[in-house]
């Protein structure tokens, strides 16, 4: 194997295998009927304001914004070459526009969401 198709294997496939073995991992343990861990039940502790459970929240804001924004990435590439290579350069420059608006809207859409659900 030459060194492109292993950067390529590195770059591409193996955080979408990682995502895909994390969510299958979770969903057997769910169906398992086996509780979750105590950290993983309630991951922002109710009622709790320390320094600790903020810095919490902000490492679960990254962690997840950070996995989306790669995924996000990862598919906004393919579509974005697949449009240049079919449709041509205005389609793919339109999809380049459109997957930087979204890409850049994760952050923001991740902290509502677990901004609302920490206080609920």
């Amino acid at each position: 194997m030459d060194e492109l198709r292993i950067g390529t294997l590195f770059t591409v496939l193996l955080p979408l295998l990682l995502v895909a073995e994390a969510v299958v991992g979770v969903l057997l343990w769910r169906a398992s009927g086996h509780p979750m861990p105590a950290f993983l039940q309630n991951p922002f502790g109710t009622g709790v304001r320390h320094l600790g459970a903020e810095f919490r929240a902000v490492g679960i804001w990254l962690a997840v914004t950070a996995a989306t924004v790669w995924i996000g990435f990862l598919i906004a590439f393919v579509g974005v070459h697949i449009l240049f290579f079919t449709i041509g350069s205005a389609a793919a420059l339109a999809g380049l526009v459109l997957s930087v608006a979204i890409l850049g809207a994760v952050p923001i859409v991740w902290a509502f969401v677990l901004f609302r659900r920490r206080h609920r």
